[in-house]
Formats: structure tokens, C-alpha cells, sequence
């Protein structure tokens, strides 16, 4: 073997060595809720791994890029990068990643979060289409952690639409398996999304406890979800009617988001912020408008077009309730508007059992 060959051989591996380890560097970051040095790490790792010329490499790539992009709720981010990777996968089937012995593992995960992207974004049809997918591809596989991830999305899709008992059967199924096989890297995600469609479906007891649970192996093991996982037990606190506590959970939870560079939670715990001051008594409202005008400003730039609604519906039903009956309408008719326009039907009939109210 010419001097030249072992020098290029040599070079390859050094490369792929510094695409791994930076890709790994990446992962650690966003899991310890370091978003803006984790976004840093990923964006000098694609590059990398192109450079090495292996496919599955420079997926990997993309996809640790793709859930920093989803945790800073960049979502156009995460379908401009998830979008070449899964033509990768088309060109190379069976494409596995981590070393996995299961085919279509790169194309798995790739559209886990292209569909918890597309349900954040109020794209209900197209994220249903490709979590559909994502079981089909994994079911067969006999992989408990590739099943895991495929009824997690799919529930995580049910949740963001308000399906709470049907985002409640798939979550449950991945959270039970996630406690008999200690399948760490799901149990946090897993269980928050739980806790909150136990919420939705008026099972405060059950949503508390589990809820509980997620927050404090988010604060220990996956800080990723520590702040989203706060604002959703927050909404349980008010559900139950322990406003002081749900303050307390609002608050922690928009330090964190704010300190890491996760405005999607930014904006989810402004608008707990409005609920709990909307329900008040008496209701502040001044405080309540700040907030729900802030939250949906902030969602509104992210295109997190359910929670704009939800801002609207909840400035409609304080305007109903303190006698502004014209203001009321307004917000209540956009809600029910972009409930309609995105299929989401419990949110729809709420919506519309307060414009009957205020009419």
C-alpha cells in the first residue's frame, strides 16, 4: 500500500473520528439542556460528517441537529434539515444509525421529529401521515426502543390536536414498556406527554403524579424537557385549582426557557401565566392580557399556530367574563377559526361553547 493511500486512510479516519465525536459533544449538550452550545456543536458536525462521505454519518448528523432545532422550536429549521436526510434514505434503504441492527433506523427517527415538528406547526394531517409511517416502519422491527419512539409520536400527535384519550392509549403503551425494559432515553419525554394528556382528559390525580415524576428525571437526567414539562404541570395545578403552585411552576419554567433559548416553552409559559391570572379571583386582568398578547406574539413568529389560538380563546373567554362582549367575540371567532382550519376539534367545541356564552 502506496504512502499516499495510508496518508488518505488515515485522514478518512481522523475525520470520521472528529464528525463522531462532535456529534456526540452535541447530543450530550442538548440533553443537559445546553441548547445554544448544543445548536453550535451540531451546525460544525454536519460539515464534518459530509466531508467523511457516509451516509448514515452525515444522518446522524442531521438528525442531533433536528432535535436542537425542535427544542428552540425552530420547526422550519427542523424540515429544511430532516427533509435531504430522509432523501438519503431513499437513496440508501435500510439506512441504520448508532450502529443499529435495524433497518430504516435513519429513516425512523428522521421522521419522529419531522412529525412532532409538523404537529407543533398545527399541520395535524401531514404529522398523523407521518407518524403513520413511523409505525409502520418500526412495529415490525421487534425493537422495543424503536416501538417506544413510534407510539410516543404518535401520541405526542393526538396530544398537540387535544386527543387526550387517544394520545393516552399510545403514550401509555410506550411508557409501560419504557419502565419494564429501563428504556431511559424515552422514559422523560414519554412521561410528560402522559401526564399532560392526563390533564386533558380530567385525570389531575394521575397527571400530577406523573408529571411530577417527568420533571424530576428532567431535572436530572434529560434537561431538554425540564421547562416544558414544568409549564405542563403547571396546567395541572391550575386544573386542579392550586394557582399558587402553578405560578411556581410558570415562573421556573420561563427562567429556564428563556436562559436556554427555547422560545416555544417561552411561550407556553407566558400564556399559563394568562391562564392563571385569568382565573384569579377576582381576575387580574391587565396581567392576563400582557401575557396572552406577549405569548401569542412569540408563537406567532415561531408558527406555532395551536398555541396562537389558544392565546386568542383565552383572551375571549376573559373578555367574556369581565362584560367585553365585543372584544370577547373577536378573539373567540379567530380561535374557532384556526381550531377549524386545523382539525382540532376539542379545542373547536370549547371555543364555541364560549362564543354561544358571550352571545
Amino acid at each position: 500500500m502506496s504512502q499516499e493511500i495510508v496518508e488518505r486512510a488515515n485522514a478518512l479516519q481522523d475525520a470520521r473520528r472528529q464528525a463522531v465525536g462532535m456529534c456526540g459533544l452535541a447530543n450530550s449538550l442538548y440533553l443537559a439542556g445546553r441548547s445554544k452550545e448544543a445548536l453550535d456543536a451540531a451546525i460544525k458536525s454536519l460539515p464534518l460528517a459530509e466531508a467523511v462521505g457516509d451516509p448514515s454519518l452525515v444522518v446522524q448528523a442531521r438528525w442531533h441537529l433536528a432535535q436542537i432545532y425542535e427544542v428552540m422550536a425552530d420547526y422550519p429549521g427542523v424540515i429544511h434539515t430532516l427533509e435531504p436526510s430522509l432523501e438519503i434514505c431513499a437513496q440508501h434503504p435500510g439506512l441504520r444509525l448508532f450502529g443499529s441492527l435495524f433497518p430504516n433506523s435513519a429513516e425512523t427517527l428522521s421522521k419522529i421529529w419531522l412529525a412532532i415538528s409538523l404537529a407543533e406547526q398545527g399541520e395535524f394531517a401531514r404529522a398523523t401521515d407521518v407518524s403513520q409511517e413511523v409505525i409502520a416502519l418500526a412495529e415490525p422491527s421487534g425493537l422495543p426502543w424503536m416501538a417506544v419512539g413510534a407510539w410516543f409520536v404518535r401520541g405526542f400527535v393526538h396530544l398537540n390536536r387535544g386527543e387526550a384519550a387517544a394520545a393516552a392509549s399510545h403514550l401509555e403503551r410506550a411508557f409501560h414498556v419504557c419502565e419494564a425494559l429501563s428504556i431511559r432515553v424515552w422514559l422523560v419525554p414519554v412521561a410528560g406527554c402522559l401526564g399532560y394528556a392526563y390533564t386533558l382528559g380530567a385525570r389531575v390525580v394521575e397527571a400530577r403524579g406523573m408529571l411530577r415524576r417527568a420533571c424530576h428525571a428532567a431535572a436530572t437526567e434529560q434537561r431538554a424537557s425540564q421547562a416544558r414539562n414544568l409549564v405542563w404541570l403547571g396546567e395541572t395545578e391550575v386544573a386542579s385549582g392550586d394557582l399558587a403552585e402553578a405560578a411556581i411552576h410558570a415562573g421556573q419554567a420561563l427562567e429556564l426557557a428563556r436562559a436556554r433559548g427555547e422560545r416555544g416553552t417561552e411561550a407556553r409559559a407566558l400564556w399559563l401565566q394568562g391562564n392563571i391570572a385569568a382565573v384569579s379571583t377576582p381576575p387580574s386582568v391587565s396581567s392576563a392580557e400582557t401575557r396572552y398578547e406577549e405569548a401569542a406574539a412569540v408563537a406567532e413568529t415561531l408558527t406555532i399556530r395551536p398555541l396562537v389560538a389558544h392565546c386568542h380563546l383565552g383572551l375571549g373567554k376573559l373578555y367574556r367574563r369581565t362584560g367585553k362582549r365585543e372584544e370577547a367575540q373577536e378573539h373567540l371567532m379567530t380561535a374557532t377559526t384556526m381550531y377549524r382550519d386545523m382539525g382540532m376539534a376539542y379545542w373547536l367545541e370549547r371555543a364555541e361553547a364560549e362564543m354561544k356564552e358571550s352571545t
